[in-house]
């Protein structure tokens, strides 16, 4: 008796809504893409990217195709990775690792630099 004079029917059911949409809500926005990545096969394909002063390259097993510099507005360097940034949180990783020497990876920043407008160290 106390449960139903302390909660309407129309409570209990407005929560139990809440709930599902929540749980539908976290279904659609976290889980499913994680999904979706490791399902698809081309996100995880070796690819090639090539650098020169007019364009990028860009080259997997399925893709190939070249990128001129004006989508990127920003470079940001990490102790470990290059940000070819494009948009808020829309950037393009790049490993340092990849770089075979201390000249390709100097090479690829004063392209980089000519290139893009801000350079920033995080």
């Amino acid at each position: 008796y106390m449960l139903f004079t302390s909660f309407s029917i129309f409570s209990i059911l407005i929560f139990g809504l809440v709930i599902v949409v929540t749980a539908l809500g976290s279904y659609l926005y976290i889980l499913m893409p994680i999904l979706k990545f490791k399902q698809t096969a081309k996100y995880h394909e070796e690819y090639t990217l090539v650098f020169s002063k007019e364009t990028i390259k860009f080259k997997t097993q399925s893709i190939e195709s070249e990128m001129k510099w004006d989508i990127y507005s920003a470079l940001w360097e990490s102790h470990d990775f290059y940000y070819l940034i494009q948009a808020p949180r829309i950037y393009t990783l790049i490993p340092k690792r990849v770089f075979k020497d201390l000249n390709e990876k100097q090479l690829f920043e004063e392209i980089t630099q000519s290139r893009v407008k801000t350079t920033k160290h995080v």
